[in-house]
C-alpha cells in the first residue's frame, strides 16, 4: 500500500471495526509511514477528548422529577395490565377452540338424549332444536377460527387433535339427531302434500322407516371416512374445510323445519 490512509480507514482503525486481514494490512502500512501514523496518533487523540466529554456531561446529569417510582408506577401498572389482558387474549386463542368443540360435544349429546325416541328414531312431541342448532354454532367457531389457516402441511399441535376429535365426535352425535329430523320432515312433507288418508299414514311410516335404513348407512360412512380423513390431516386446511362444510350442510338441516 503506497497510498495514505483515508479518514474513514483511520476511523475503523482506532473503532475496531476491520477485518482480521484488513487490520493486518492497514498496520503493515502504518509500520513504514509516519505520516499515517502521526494521523492515527491525532485519531486516538480527538476520540479520547470526545469520550472525556461525554463522560464529563453524564456525570453533570440528574435524574428528571418525572423518572421517580411514584411518576413512573402508574405507566408500569398499565403495562402490567396491558401484558395480563394479551396473555388471557393469547390462552383463548389457543384453548378457546377447543372449549367450544368441547361445548358443542355436550349441547349436541344433550340434545339428541333429550329429543329423540329409540329405537322408533324418532322426534319427541315436544322436541326442540335449541341444544342442536347451539352445538352447531360452538361446532363453527373453532372451524372459523382456522380455516383459512394451516395452508402448509406441518405437524399439528396437541390441542388441534383435541379439537379435531371434539368436532368429529360432535358433528357425527349431531348427524344422529339429524336422522331423527329429517325422518319427521319426509312424514311431514308427504302428509302434507298427499291425500288425507290412514293409507297415506302407512305409507309415510314405511318411507320413514326405510330413509332411516338408508340415511343411518350414510351417516356410518361419512363417520368412518372422515374420521379417517381428519386424522390424516388434522391441523390443515384440507381438514378445516371438510369441517367447515359439515358444519353448514348440518346448519342447514337444523333449518328444514322452518321451511316444511
Amino acid at each position: 500500500m503506497n497510498q495514505h490512509l483515508t479518514e474513514n480507514d483511520l476511523s475503523n482503525y482506532t473503532l475496531n471495526m476491520l477485518t482480521d486481514a484488513d487490520r493486518e494490512m492497514l498496520s503493515r502500512h502504518l509500520q513504514i509511514c509516519p505520516t499515517c501514523r502521526a494521523a492515527l496518533a491525532e485519531k486516538i487523540q480527538q476520540q479520547a477528548e470526545i469520550q472525556a466529554c461525554l463522560d464529563a456531561e453524564i456525570a453533570t446529569l440528574s435524574p428528571s422529577s418525572r423518572m421517580t417510582f411514584e411518576a413512573i408506577a402508574p405507566a408500569m401498572l398499565k403495562s402490567r395490565r396491558a401484558n395480563r389482558s394479551h396473555a388471557y387474549l393469547d390462552f383463548f386463542r389457543a384453548y378457546g377452540p377447543a372449549l367450544a368443540a368441547a361445548t358443542g360435544v355436550i349441547l349436541a349429546v344433550a340434545g339428541l338424549f333429550r329429543n329423540v325416541t329409540w329405537p322408533a328414531v324418532g322426534l319427541q312431541q315436544n322436541h326442540s332444536l335449541t341444544l342442536p342448532f347451539t352445538a352447531g354454532i360452538m361446532f363453527s367457531l373453532p372451524v372459523l377460527s382456522h380455516y383459512g389457516q394451516n395452508a402448509l402441511q406441518r405437524r399439528p399441535l396437541a390441542w388441534m387433535w383435541v379439537v379435531s376429535l371434539a368436532l368429529w365426535l360432535g358433528t357425527a352425535v349431531l348427524g344422529l339427531y339429524e336422522i331423527a329430523l329429517l325422518r319427521e320432515m319426509v312424514l311431514r312433507a308427504y302428509i302434507r302434500f298427499g291425500p288425507p288418508s290412514s293409507l297415506l299414514l302407512q305409507q309415510a311410516q314405511a318411507l320413514g322407516s326405510w330413509g332411516v335404513f338408508f340415511m343411518g348407512a350414510l351417516w356410518v360412512a361419512v363417520v368412518i371416512g372422515g374420521g379417517e380423513f381428519h386424522y390424516r390431516h388434522a391441523g390443515q386446511q384440507a381438514s378445516w374445510r371438510l369441517f367447515g362444510l359439515t358444519v353448514l350442510v348440518q346448519l342447514s338441516l337444523l333449518a328444514l323445519p322452518l321451511l316444511i
